[in-house]
C-alpha cells in the first residue's frame, strides 16, 4: 500500500483517518518513528500519473512472484483504488473525490476479518468491523469538517443490539485547534482525557491523564535553525524517553532513546535531475562516536511516464536482495 498514494497528499486530510491527524500516542516504535517520517520525506509522488481515460493496473512483481496488484481508475471526478495481494487473501479498496476518502474497505480472507467506512455527506463516516466473533460499529461526527465526537458500539451476541463501549469528545480553541479530546465509558464516565498546548500554528505539548493522574506528558522543541525537532515522552512509570530529529537538505537523522538505550538512524535520500527520489540509504550510527555503517539502500527508477517502475534493495554488503518491478497495463472502460 506504499505506493498507491501517488500525487494525493491524504496525511493531513481529516477525513482519512482522525490518528493522522490528532497527535495522541505514547511512546512510539523506533520502527514506526522512522518509517512515518521517511515517508513524510519521500513524498507522495512514487506514482503521479494515474489516466482519466483508462483503467491503469500494476503488477508488482519480487523474482518473478507476484506480491501486489492495483489498479486505478476514475468514474467522473472520483478515484478508485483496489490493491490485492499475491495470494489475494488480503484486499483493499478506496475511493476519493477531491480531497475526501469517500469510503474504504478491507478484507482478510484467511483472518475472517471484513472492514468497511463510508463517508456520508460532510458530516458522519460510519465504519463496520466484524468477523465470525464480534461486529464493532463506529461513526464519526463532524462539525465544519472537524471531528466533533465518536461513538464505538460492540454487537450483543444475544440480543442482537449495538451496545455503546465507549465515546470520544473532541473540542476545540477559537483558532480551530483541538484542545482536548475525553474518552467516555458506556455510562458516560470520564475514563481519559488529552490536553494539548500550542505555541501559534505549533503543537508543543500534550498530556495523557488517566483518571486524576498524568500518566503522560509529551513536549515537542521545534528549531528553525537546524529543521529540528525534540520531542520528549515523561511517563509515570519511566523517566523520560526521547526522539530527535533534524534534517538538513536531503539528510534525515534519528535519535532514538528509550531506557537509557540509544540508537541513532541516518537516512540520505538522493534525487534525479527531474525532482525524483533515485536512491534511499539507511545508516546506523554508533552511539557516541562518529562512525556509520551502511546496513540498506533502495534504489529507484522510473518509467517515462514518471511512475515507478522498479526498487533495488541492496544490503550492507552491496548486493543486491530483492529487484522489485512494477508492470503496468491499460485498459479502455
Amino acid at each position: 500500500s506504499f505506493f498507491f498514494i501517488g500525487s494525493i497528499q491524504v496525511n493531513n486530510n481529516i477525513f482519512f483517518n482522525e490518528t493522522d491527524f490528532y497527535e495522541e500516542t505514547e511512546m512510539p516504535d523506533l520502527s514506526e518513528f522512522t518509517q512515518q517520517i521517511v515517508s513524510n520525506a519521500i513524498g507522495s509522488n512514487l506514482i503521479p500519473y494515474i489516466p482519466k481515460d483508462s483503467v491503469m493496473k500494476v503488477r508488482i512483481m519480487d523474482n518473478n512472484n507476484l506480491i501486489i496488484e492495483m489498479e486505478f481508475h476514475h468514474t467522473e471526478d472520483t478515484l478508485f483504488f483496489n490493491l490485492t495481494n499475491g495470494s489475494q487473501e488480503k484486499t483493499k479498496s478506496i475511493s476519493y473525490f477531491n480531497d475526501k476518502v469517500l469510503a474504504t474497505s478491507y478484507t482478510d480472507a484467511r483472518k475472517g476479518i471484513n472492514y468497511s467506512s463510508r463517508l456520508y455527506g460532510d458530516t458522519l463516516r460510519k465504519s463496520l468491523l466484524h468477523n465470525d466473533e464480534r461486529l464493532i460499529t463506529t461513526n464519526i461526527i463532524y462539525d465544519d469538517g472537524y471531528i466533533s465526537t465518536i461513538s464505538t458500539f460492540k454487537r450483543n451476541p444475544d440480543t442482537k443490539k449495538d451496545d455503546l463501549k465507549k465515546t470520544e469528545r473532541f473540542l476545540y480553541n477559537e483558532n480551530h485547534q483541538l484542545f482536548e479530546k475525553k474518552y467516555f465509558n458506556p455510562r458516560d464516565k470520564m475514563t481519559r482525557m488529552i490536553q494539548y498546548y500550542y505555541k501559534g500554528d505549533t503543537l508543543v505539548q500534550y498530556n495523557i491523564n488517566q483518571g486524576t493522574s498524568v500518566v503522560l506528558t509529551v513536549t515537542n522543541d521545534y528549531s528553525s535553525k537546524d529543521n529540528s525537532l525534540l520531542k520528549t515522552y515523561y511517563g509515570s512509570d519511566f523517566n523520560y524517553s526521547r526522539v530527535h530529529y533534524f534534517k538538513e537538505s536531503d539528510d534525515l537523522n534519528v535519535e532514538f532513546e528509550k531506557s537509557r538505550k540509544t540508537e541513532k538512524r541516518r537516512y540520505i535520500l538522493k534525487s534525479d535531475v527531474n525532482q525524483r527520489l533515485s536512491e534511499l540509504e539507511y545508516r546506523l550510527i554508533q552511539p557516541d562516536s562518529p562512525i556509520t555503517k551502511t546496513k540498506k539502500r533502495w534504489v529507484f527508477n522510473y518509467n517515462a511516464m514518471g511512475n515507478l517502475s522498479s526498487i533495488k534493495v541492496i544490503n550492507k554488503k552491496g548486493n543486491i536482495k530483492k529487484h522489485i518491478l512494477l508492470e503496468y497495463s491499460f485498459l479502455r472502460p
